[in-house]
């Protein structure tokens, strides 16, 4: 009696932690079913054979890993299973801690009496219904079933007469909770229906088919089940056994076994592509088991879910286990349903979701007014690890309280923390109320275009947009108030508040074009509003930090981070850093692996994140705090390094371009205090840390290569000829670790390594051209053609295990992205060589100023290789998109580099709309704007580069024979008035003709991004 109170044990197994069945049936169920429809060995022919000692053993095994829930019917292998499951119970004494469901209405017993000498042992009507439920009892050796099935519905009783007759067993005693199953909700729900308004019970779960290629749940048996309180049992979660990868099935091949299945044998193509996206999120979550994610996804989708599992084998079962530890993301199941699209249908798909789930009102509810409203329960999530709760724990929780209402009164003395946090319950966040802070020293944003400042010099940074105030460089990003920060303020077109951008950062070829009257103001105003560390508008929006979604640990941001992140920058060594946070080996000194870590997470998080999410936000505050613990400028190490490199990496996604230099400038130089730029062979030291240290500099090198060339800021880094450090080896990172005695070899195939050497080599080969491109005198169009030839030679020093069509690329998601963005790389550095001179031959005809009878043939040629370079990104772009679904860093790449080489055909669609040519151009132009508008359903700035688009073509894209217009030579002279000078000469144009286009930062990138 003393331990009354004691709280129980925590379960050895996520299958002990027991779930309320439904809202209208409290009674404690497994969160997963054991499906007894393999047990026995009557259908032996169809389904295989399992014998009475081994359906025991895997009974047995359920229940020792915490099941109670057995589902069964009353015709399985002919009665077997019934049978079987009750002299398991009464061999084992276990009938008091089982939950047995069963099911009436298929004949149960023509094996027996000949096929159609049973006419009343099937159906859903009184007669079947009380000869099915007497035998099941009998056959299962207890006097009651937990839960009762119709098994289907038969169109042929009445509604009435089924739950009359249902009821009355409940009232008996025979029968606990009702269920229905494989029957039309319209029939389910008026059963209910009747059941309510007679006081009858009512069915508390539904049956049926439901997996993730199987979605018809979603139209109305999941919305009835939500209306009425009922739980959902899905069967086939796992298609049947066909959601299996190649090796699964080889696997079962060579062992003898293949795919049965009730619905046929082999895997259709559906199923195929499905195992494969099942296999790529397993890998995601650290598993190789597709079925436990195709468990989990459905156990994500909806409240009251629990799942069917069969199988023959104790290790299908513990394999169906994992999935009660797995939370899908979002993007995951975006993912996995992206594979093969549903329709809910009408009219669901006409008036939209319930508010009630999504949180969100919609069509012309939402144009009513603003309403509040209660959300629907969520789907029972994974437990989170939990602290303790010591009285000490809890004194430091309620310390911690104290203090941020503390903050929160300082900060906001007008604001009502209550109200506050019951507005936010409510689905409606209450905006704080104004507050009146002292001025946050920060750059006016001037109401009217800069004018240019020529110099003496006709360099190609001669004229450049300048600030009215002399602090107009000045830049604080601490908060961004006007939204004008767009990651590299590609879309920044006022020099204001931006910091300093030179001649070839991405925004010059904008500012060029919208110098006019096209819209700068707009655009230039339209805040990003990427997440709530980013944005707090005047009306008094407090940026605090917010706590990652409940459920999530950490251990599944260091997974996303390593699984999306380091394949594409591997900075850090995987092994060695999870060894570390494990506890496991020593972490870095002092302040650096706090930093380092929080770091890590931030980005993980970031990677798996919505637009919206401030999942990061957390552990970005971490970091700061972390850095205001210790100085940065007074210490130095190689993991200090990583962490800054990373972090300017970061900061760039989450619009703050200038932090993100800054961060970046400092691992620059700490890693040159160091010696990351020097070899030193003689030094004893292990292979892998050696080999750390090239990792990090050459990851130091792409990136501080990468952001001066798109802020158009000279590059600081040491010439070639200084540097002495090793390319990376090409090796699988396992391949080195800590406990290797010797290098390994380097191998002919892609490696998450392949791309870091290739973009590594291609600076070293195009730094100089850059430092030439903002060197005076500008080259001319003979020097230009001759500076490609260092990209010509890059390309073809590409090795033939990295090239797109090997099948070694193909079969990796990183590798394939990796090798488009080499493509799309290299296509950029030639529109930045000859982006001049093709503004110069569009401002001339714009203009009407000094157009030669003749166009230079060698101006004409670098002409052309940009307009090609630009529709080569276009197709290529087209390509991966088309055949590749993007990861968010994926479509971050695609974006940044389309939506500049999309503008170079729209300015010759401009400048010569009656070459033969055009038609071409407008193609291009059209393939821009799909994908521009595909992106822009999940991401704010493509719809910015949208508009930007329809400003200067929405005359010629929505007018229904396009191709006709284009014969119009004055189609395009509003467009060419906007850019000639107040009195007539041009001036605003010209002025920005000498300047190279960048590649456009549209998006939060980092600087090695570029």
């Amino acid at each position: 009696m003393a331990d009354i109170w004691k709280p129980a044990p925590e379960p050895e197994s996520e299958l002990a932690r027991y779930r309320i069945l439904s809202p209208t049936a409290g009674i404690r169920v497994s969160p997963l079913q054991l499906g007894a429809m393999s047990i026995g060995d009557s259908w032996s022919s169809f389904m295989g054979s399992m014998d009475k000692e081994t359906s025991f053993k895997l009974l047995d095994s359920f229940v020792e890993a915490g099941g109670n829930f057995i589902d069964t019917a009353c015709n399985y292998q002919d009665e077997q299973s019934e049978a079987w499951i009750g002299e398991w119970m009464a061999a084992r004494r276990n009938r008091d801690q089982m939950v047995i469901s069963t099911k009436y209405t298929t004949d149960y017993k023509s094996y027996a009496l000949g096929k159609g000498k049973a006419p009343n042992h099937c159906g859903n009507h009184k007669r079947s219904l009380h000869m099915s439920v007497r035998d099941s009892l009998k056959k299962l050796q207890t006097d009651w079933i937990d839960i009762l099935y119709l098994h289907w519905w038969d169109y042929t009783t009445a509604i009435e007469e089924v739950m009359d007759s249902l009821h009355i067993l409940v009232q008996q005693g025979k029968v606990l909770y009702l269920g229905v199953s494989d029957t039309p909700a319209w029939v389910a729900s008026a059963a209910n229906t009747y059941a309510r308004a007679h006081g009858k019970t009512p069915f508390s779960i539904y049956q049926g088919r439901w997996n993730v290629l199987t979605r018809d749940f979603e139209r109305e048996i999941i919305p009835m089940a939500r209306h009425f309180g009922m739980a959902l049992a899905p069967w086939d979660v796992v298609g049947g056994g066909k959601l299996q990868t190649k090796k699964a099935l080889e696997e079962r091949k060579k062992a003898g076994e293949g795919l049965r299945s009730l619905t046929g044998h082999g895997q259709t193509e559906d199923e195929v592509r499905m195992s494969e996206a099942l296999a790529k999120v397993a890998a995601e979550h650290g598993i190789e088991s597709v079925t436990a994610i195709a468990i989990a996804y459905v156990m994500s989708k909806a409240p009251y879910v629990f799942p069917m599992v069969g199988g023959r084998k104790v290790e299908h079962l513990k394999d169906n286990i994992q999935a009660l530890k797995i939370r899908l993301t979002p993007e995951q199941i975006a993912y996995l349903e992206s594979v093969k699209p549903f329709d809910v249908g009408f009219p669901n798909n006409f008036i939209g979701e319930d508010p009630h789930v999504t949180g969100k009102a919609v069509g012309l509810l939402a144009a009513n007014a603003s309403l509040s409203w209660v959300r629907s329960p969520e789907a029972i999530g994974p437990r989170a690890e939990r602290t303790p709760l010591t009285r000490q724990n809890l004194t430091a929780a309620e310390d911690r309280i104290r203090r941020l209402e503390e903050a929160f009164a300082e900060l906001l003395p007008d604001a009502n923390v209550d109200e506050i946090l019951s507005s936010r319950e409510n689905g409606t966040p209450q905006a704080l109320p104004q507050q009146n802070p002292a001025p946050v020293p920060r750059p006016r944003v001037a109401m009217s275009p800069g004018r240019t400042v020529p110099r003496d010099s006709a360099s190609p940074g001669a004229e450049e947009t300048l600030p009215q105030k002399p602090d107009g460089f000045d830049w604080v990003e601490e908060t961004t108030f006007s939204g004008i920060s767009d990651g590299m303020a590609a879309l920044s077109i006022k020099p204001e508040g931006t910091g300093y951008l030179g001649s070839t950062s991405s925004v010059m070829p904008l500012r060029a074009l919208l110098v006019g009257n096209l819209g700068v103001d707009s655009l230039n105003q339209v805040p990003i509003n990427n997440s709530a560390m980013d944005t707090a508008e005047f009306s008094g929006q407090f940026p605090g930090p917010t706590a990652p979604l409940p459920g999530y640990s950490e251990n599944f941001f260091i997974d996303a981070y390593f699984r999306y992140y380091h394949t594409t920058y591997p900075f850090l060594h995987e092994q060695t850093f999870r060894a570390q946070y494990e506890g496991q080996s020593p972490r870095p000194r002092g302040e650096t692996w706090p930093i380092l870590v929080n770091t890590v997470l931030a980005l993980g998080a970031w990677n798996i994140g919505e637009e919206d999410s401030t999942m990061d936000d957390t552990f970005y505050h971490a970091v700061n705090r972390h850095m205001q613990d210790t100085s940065v400028f007074e210490v130095g190490n190689l993991a200090l390094v990583q962490a800054l490199l990373l972090l300017s990496n970061y900061t760039q996604k989450r619009n703050k371009p200038n932090t993100g230099w800054n961060y970046l400038g400092l691992a620059v130089r700490m890693a040159l205090s160091l010696g990351l730029h020097k070899e030193f062979p003689g030094w004893k030291i292990s292979d892998l840390q050696r080999e750390m240290r090239r990792r990090v500099w050459w990851g130091v090198y792409i990136f501080d290569s990468g952001a001066s060339i798109t802020f158009g800021r000279p590059v600081l880094l040491p010439e070639i000829s200084i540097m002495d450090a090793n390319q990376v080896l090409n090796i699988h990172e396992e391949h080195l670790t800590s406990t290797t005695t010797s290098v390994p070899n380097e191998i002919a195939s892609p490696t998450v390594y392949s791309s870091l050497i290739a973009q590594s080599k291609l600076h070293e080969a195009t730094n100089p051209i850059y430092h030439r491109l903002i060197s005076n005198p500008p080259p001319a169009a003979h020097e230009l053609l001759s500076l490609q030839q260092p990209i010509d030679l890059w390309e073809a020093s590409i090795p033939p295990y990295f090239q797109l069509d090997n099948p070694d690329v193909q079969q990796h998601d990183a590798f394939i992205l990796a090798r488009y963005r080499l493509i799309w790389r290299a296509a950029n550095l030639r529109i930045i060589l000859f982006r001049p001179i093709v503004l110069r031959w569009a401002a001339r005809r714009w203009t009407a100023q000094d157009i030669p009878e003749a166009e230079d043939p060698e101006e004409e040629q670098c002409r052309q290789l940009c307009l090609q370079s630009a529709r080569e990104t276009i197709a290529s772009i087209s390509q991966y998109m088309t055949t590749n679904i993007p990861s968010k860093l994926g479509s971050w790449y695609m974006l940044y580099f389309l939506f500049q080489a999309g503008l170079i055909p729209i300015i010759f669609l401009i400048t010569t709309s009656t070459s033969p040519s055009a038609p071409s151009w407008l193609d291009d132009l059209r393939v821009t704007k799909d994908l521009l508008s595909y992106a822009a359903i999940t991401n704010r700035l493509a719809g910015r580069c949208l508009e930007v688009i329809d400003r200067f073509c929405a005359m010629l894209l929505d007018a229904e024979q396009p191709e006709a217009m284009l014969q119009d030579p004055s189609l395009f002279n509003d467009v060419h008035s906007m850019f000639v000078g107040e009195y007539g000469d041009g001036m605003d144009f010209l002025d920005w003709s000498n300047f190279g286009l960048q590649p456009g930062t549209l998006m939060p990138l980092s600087p090695g991004d570029t």
